[in-house]
């Protein structure tokens, strides 16, 4: 199987895991309170605290899979603006911002897409997880 043919399986997923988050009521609470009762033993609040966890994750994979549904908009190479901010067609990385850039893998020996999100420190922007990577120049892509 060819990874493009799971990540379509994932996208079929998504349909039953949108279904699920919001016929249990998580979607608008944050919990089950909206439709189920509130735990009232010991082993209704382990099925419970299991729960959440397991929902907490669903909603983090629905995030993800909805992610890699959106089209890739614009591809270029970041520059530091006048702001010295590293910008892409008028699109600013500040602190907080996700990013999607191409490195290169040391250990696989060639390019991949990373994402990640940009942090500063000492007024010098970075992306998490790769502190070393030169931002000036990286090309990165725009969903």
């Amino acid at each position: 199987m060819k990874i493009n043919e799971l990540l379509q399986d994932v996208f079929r997923l998504q349909t039953e895991i949108n279904k699920l988050l919001k016929d249990s009521s998580y979607i608008d609470y944050d919990d089950f309170t909206g439709k189920y009762e509130y735990p009232k033993t010991a082993d209704e609040f382990l099925i419970h605290s299991e729960l959440m966890g397991i929902f907490e994750s669903l909603e983090k994979a629905q995030d993800k899979i909805s992610y890699l549904k959106m089209p890739i908009k614009d591809t270029g190479c970041l520059f530091k603006n006048d702001n010295g901010r590293y910008e892409l067609n008028g699109k600013e990385y500040t602190s907080g911002s996700s990013i999607e850039f191409k490195y290169f893998d040391d250990i696989d020996e060639c390019y991949k897409w990373g994402f990640s999100r940009v942090e500063s420190s000492d007024g010098e922007y970075y992306i998490v997880g790769y502190r070393n990577l030169e931002m000036l120049g990286l090309e990165v892509r725009q969903r």
